[in-house]
Formats: C-alpha cells, sequence, structure tokens
C-alpha cells in the first residue's frame, strides 16, 4: 500500500484523526493519484533534546535513509501531521542522504512551534512531485496551481484556490509582478478539472468512511493533478463562503 509501515511497540500511541497513518492508507487503496509514500515511525521524545543542543535519543535514522533510498532522492519529507513548506526547500526537500538529518530537524522545529511536535507518530517519506509554479513564496517555496476541496461523504461541499494574497504578502514572494501571477494561477477550474477533482475529493472522504475533509490537490509540471494533503474539515483554514460555515 505504496510502502506503508506497521507501527513499533515503542511508539504505539492511537494517532489522531488528522493523522495521515489515518487517511493515507484508504487513499492509496482506492487507487488515487498520490505521491509514492513510506512512513518511518519515531517516538518524537528522541528529538526533542537535539532543540537544547543536546544528544538525540533513539532515533531510527537507518530506517528513514532506506525508505529515501526506495523512493528515490529528492523526496519531500514531513511528518503525519504536518509539513514545514513555509521553511522554504531547506525544510522540506531532501537532495541527497548528507541533507536528510538536517530536514528532519528542521520539521521537527516546525511541528514543534506548531504544537503539535508531541502527537506525531512518524516521518514520511514521499516522492517529490514537482509543482507547476509561477513564483516562489516562503523561502523558495512553489507557488503554484493548488486547490482545496471540502467534502462530506455525501457530496462535495465547495472548492476553493489554496493561496490567499494575504497570505503571501509579508512571505518573501519573489518578483514584482507576483500579484498579477498570484490572479491568473487562481483563475477558476476548467469544467473537466472541476469534475475529476470532485469526483476525487469526494472518493477520498468515502475511502476514509466518516467525517468531513479538506482534500487539497496540486499540478504538476507535467499537467498531472496530484492529492497531497488531507484532514479534518474543522482543523482546515477555509475562507469565507455560502457553502460552509464556522
Amino acid at each position: 500500500m505504496n510502502g506503508s509501515n506497521a507501527m513499533s511497540d515503542t511508539n504505539a500511541r492511537s494517532p489522531i484523526a488528522d493523522s495521515a497513518l489515518n487517511w493515507f492508507p484508504p487513499i492509496a487503496a482506492d487507487g488515487l493519484p498520490v505521491p509514492r509514500t513510506e512512513f518511518v515511525p519515531y517516538d518524537p521524545m528522541a528529538l526533542y533534546p537535539v532543540l537544547d543542543g543536546e544528544p538525540m535519543g533513539d532515533f531510527p535514522t537507518e530506517a528513514l535513509h532506506d525508505a529515501c533510498k526506495r523512493i528515490g532522492y529528492p523526496v519531500f519529507l514531513r511528518t503525519d501531521l504536518a509539513s514545514a513548506k513555509h521553511g522554504g526547500p531547506s525544510a522540506f526537500k531532501v537532495d541527497s542522504p548528507d541533507r536528510l538529518m538536517q530536514c528532519v530537524f528542521e520539521t521537527f522545529e516546525d511541528n514543534c512551534l506548531k504544537d503539535i511536535a508531541g502527537a506525531t507518530h512518524a516521518f514520511m517519506v514521499r516522492e517529490y512531485i514537482t509543482i507547476q509554479h509561477a513564483f516562489t513564496a516562503f523561502r523558495g517555496l512553489p507557488i503554484g496551481r493548488e486547490w482545496r476541496f471540502f467534502a462530506d461523504q455525501d457530496k462535495v461541499l465547495c472548492q476553493h484556490f489554496y493561496w490567499p494574497e494575504d497570505a503571501l504578502t509579508n512571505a518573501q514572494a519573489m518578483g514584482l509582478d507576483w500579484r498579477v501571477q498570484l490572479h491568473e494561477l487562481a483563475a477558476p477550474l476548467a469544467a473537466n478539472e472541476l469534475a475529476a477533482l470532485s469526483d476525487m475529493a469526494l472518493r477520498a472522504v468515502r475511502a476514509i468512511g466518516s467525517g468531513a475533509w479538506s482534500v487539497d490537490f496540486a499540478l504538476d509540471v507535467d499537467g498531472k493533478w496530484w492529492l497531497i494533503d488531507m484532514a479534518t474539515a474543522g482543523r482546515s483554514w477555509h475562507p469565507s463562503c455560502a457553502a460552509v460555515t464556522r
């Protein structure tokens, strides 16, 4: 199932609903277009000392290296709860074995700042998808055609372009005309794209089997849409719209 590894006895806590350990296996089994992914279980207590300049605890370094080799460099690194994408490629893109642990530390620190590190169970090693993008922000993060769909078990509720202008204004967006480019990226989906992504979003949510979820898609340089992330709807950023009220 796209390389999903079993959890170790030392990390037997139950993942929270938003964990990719819950949502990724069923959508991969459903055949949805997801990046090849492997999970490497770990205990967050092994990395907390590093934040204070102390030696790292018992961490599955070799298993993580092996997973990267199987997926193939470069890989996208994140935990089962979140990536450090706003830190730029240095925090999530592992180009070679000697970059791996730096990405581990940056990702873990980011999860600590989000106050979720203690709830993480695994690192995700993912096939790196090259996003079709017009410009970068957040220290080099590609900004492209990304859409977030909201769906429950019955229907797609709404869909929104992922990047609001306000989020990029102070995000080191590169290029004098990035706002013009952003407006072009945010153009409504073509009818065939909307239908295809709506179908995939509903399939993904139904594959999980309960609740309402956000489903994120990104367009790669070859024109293929990938399902790259999910989260429970109540914990997902959502702009004001008539379909979903908070």
